[in-house]
């Protein structure tokens, strides 16, 4: 949804003459209009930083669950490695 309209019914209506209904009905001055508009960008801002935030923090922490897998495979790996060497060197010592 676009942040310059708003839903009205079924229709979305843009937020300036949303915004000029509400304060003919509610006999609200061209200052307190634009009050009202300011309210609702910084209302729609703040959502949107919230959003923003949440999402950053996910990926973070999917990032580091990530490099934790690394390491882990990385580490069982020269494990595995360092433990076929062995093998290796014990049967050759057999023979």
């Amino acid at each position: 949804m676009n942040h310059a309209t708003v839903a009205g019914g079924n229709n979305l209506v843009p937020l300036q003459s949303r915004s000029s209904a509400y304060a003919k009905n509610h006999s609200l001055s061209a200052d307190s209009n634009n009050m009202v508009l300011a309210e609702h960008h910084m209302y729609i801002e703040g959502r949107a930083t919230e959003r923003e935030n949440v999402l950053a923090e996910e990926i973070l922490n999917v990032f580091c669950t990530l490099e934790k897998l690394r390491t882990s495979h990385v580490v069982a790996l020269a494990q595995l490695n360092g433990f076929q060497g062995k093998r290796q060197e014990f049967n050759r010592s057999k023979v």
